[in-house]
């Protein structure tokens, strides 16, 4: 959306790289410590979802760091569905096709106008 409006440039121009780069950092570090913590809970050495898998996906990514050919994340990425496809997916519950989402509660324009107008004026406090 950016880049068709072509706010990007301007977002470009605002934003310093350190900044970005400030953020990127933040947001790895982060990523790490929440990988560290499920690999932790897992309380299992050997498995799909052990320990010994998180090392191995960790080595992976120590491994291919600094290559620039090999897409370490796609590939984790693509590891982890097939790890967890015999887990989680049984192959009765898969069916091809056009799906809304289903709403848990009905709104009413009531519910929607108080909502929106609490919402919105709070923003200009």
């Amino acid at each position: 959306m950016l880049a068709i409006t072509g706010l990007i440039t301007l977002m470009n121009r605002i934003i310093s790289q350190a900044g970005v780069r400030g953020v990127q950092l933040g947001l790895g570090l982060q990523l790490i410590q929440q990988g560290l913590h499920l690999v932790r809970d897992t309380r299992s050495l050997w498995g799909l979802d052990s320990i010994g898998i998180g090392i191995l996906g960790f080595a992976l990514v120590l491994a291919f760091a600094s290559s620039k050919r090999v897409p370490t994340a796609l590939i984790l990425f693509a590891a982890g569905l097939a790890l967890a496809w015999p887990v989680t997916v049984s192959r009765a519950s898969l069916r091809f096709g056009f799906n809304l989402p289903h709403w848990l509660c009905q709104l009413t324009w009531d519910d929607f106008s108080s909502s929106f107008f609490r919402a919105a004026l709070r923003r200009f406090r």
